[in-house]
């Protein structure tokens, strides 16, 4: 790490300034914030009941050593800068005053040197995902129900980093594991809070791709237009109504009414009580993911970096939106969007580009002109209705937002194949693939 020597003696002065006293009140959060820091009642918790005060030329020190820590690259990268602030607080209150003054640089120094460490296993089970087959890894993830196979296929895949052990009072990693139960586990580069968000966006990647290249969602009866309600997530954070109705009779009333409402009509027609509630099987992802070629399609797009891997990485978490979507307008805009990320160019939404490379996407050149009207004149049509508030005339069609989803999904498939078979990595070499489709200097796969 850049300038360790001064951060060490700043944060040693710091620790040298410290004062303890008896108080419940403490907000090392509130650390990232100046104006607490500085203030007189600014403290960092203990314990239970103590907390740590420094002096305002402790706090100056203080704030200097994680200035230059925020500057170096081992620590932006790994942690959210305003809890960082918070860690390094509490790390100052905690190191032991006793000790001589090198002892408490070699303390500290270890302890700084754990704040740039190579990252987290983050592992927490899943809502509404199905899951009934072996353990697997994919893309640095390991998915499954949490017995003792999944966590044989963690210690493994972990190769030096940590790992998983059954000896967590978590209640999903009990044995055996509850009837359904699904969990995953990952390896993120970066540390605290950071490293959370991160191993739950990675999982959201993962059902968004699957979802993407999933050819025939009907026969999967991935309906779309019936909400978020059953997205696969982190449970806890997203309900899995599936298990807990599950477990009716042990339910209390109060609480099986959170999952049902009903409402009281009464009209020229007499009096009727109607009932309504969310029902959705769990998301097949073991069954989507058995597809061998999926797998690594999945798997490249969420572990390599190229131009188009972005691009649809981009486009499949805006069919994700629509796919999730109560709103047939929504799901709409948000495949406009999808399509926009996958086949716009830098100028943003212009219907004749997008329309063409649309197009040229088709196998079939004597079909290529159909499908430049379809886009032009059905899709991005309607996409412009709903974004400016007028009546969108397609959705008067059946599931036209399924057809849509549908033509993205097969696009996406041949952008994939077509940048592999011709390693398509930059956006140069993206125009330079549909101009050469354009001009029949190349034909697509």
């Amino acid at each position: 790490m850049k300038k360790l020597d001064e951060i060490l003696g700043m944060l040693q002065f710091a620790a040298s300034t410290r004062t303890y006293t008896d108080s419940p009140d403490a907000w090392d959060h509130g650390w990232c914030d100046e104006n607490y820091r500085r203030s007189p009642h600014a403290a960092i918790r203990c314990g239970t009941s103590r907390v740590a005060q420094l002096t305002p030329s402790g706090v100056r020190a203080y704030e200097t050593a994680v200035h230059l820590m925020l500057k170096t690259p081992e620590i932006a990268e790994r942690w959210d800068d305003e809890e960082f602030w918070g860690v390094v607080a509490s790390m100052l209150a905690t190191i032991p005053e006793d000790g001589s003054a090198e002892e408490q640089r070699q303390r500290l120094s270890h302890r700084v040197a754990l704040l740039s460490s190579s990252g987290s296993m983050v592992a927490f089970p899943l809502a509404n995902t199905k899951w009934e087959s072996a353990p697997l890894l994919l893309a640095d993830m390991v998915i499954g129900t949490p017995d003792d196979a999944w966590c044989e296929l963690i210690r493994s895949a972990a190769v030096g980093r940590s790992d998983l052990t059954r000896d967590s009072v978590l209640w999903w990693l009990r044995t055996p594991p509850e009837k359904g139960l699904v969990a995953a586990a990952t390896w993120i580069p970066s540390l605290g809070d950071r490293s959370v968000d991160e191993a739950e966006a990675r999982f959201s990647q993962l059902v968004e791709l699957t979802l993407l290249f999933e050819q025939d969602l009907d026969v999967r009866k991935l309906w779309s237009g019936r909400g978020s309600q059953h997205r696969p997530g982190v449970r806890g954070l997203s309900i899995d109504r599936a298990q807990i109705l599950g477990q009716r009779e042990d339910l209390p009333d109060g609480l099986v009414r959170e999952f049902t409402a009903s409402f009281l009509v009464r009209n020229a027609l007499g009096t009727s009580i109607p009932v309504h509630w969310f029902a959705e099987d769990p998301f097949p992802l073991d069954e989507m993911l058995a597809d061998q070629s999926r797998r690594e399609i999945v798997t490249h797009i969420m572990t390599l970096s190229s131009d188009i891997h972005r691009r649809l990485r981009i486009a499949a978490r805006w069919h994700a939106k629509a796919h999730w979507s109560l709103d047939p307008e929504d799901a709409v805009l948000s495949l406009g969007i999808a399509f926009d990320a996958l086949l716009g160019e830098d100028q943003g939404p212009q219907r004749r580009e997008i329309a063409e490379r649309f197009a040229l996407l088709e196998s079939t050149p004597s079909e290529r002109e159909k499908a430049f009207r379809v886009f032009a004149d059905l899709y991005y049509t309607a996409r412009s209705e709903v974004a400016h508030g007028q009546p969108c005339s397609a959705l008067d069609r059946p599931h036209f937002e399924r057809e849509m989803s549908a033509a993205l999904r097969a696009k996406a498939h041949a952008v994939y194949r077509t940048s592999v078979k011709q390693s398509i990595k930059t956006e140069a070499e993206y125009s330079a693939m549909f101009k050469a489709l354009k001009w029949g200097t190349s034909s697509k796969s």
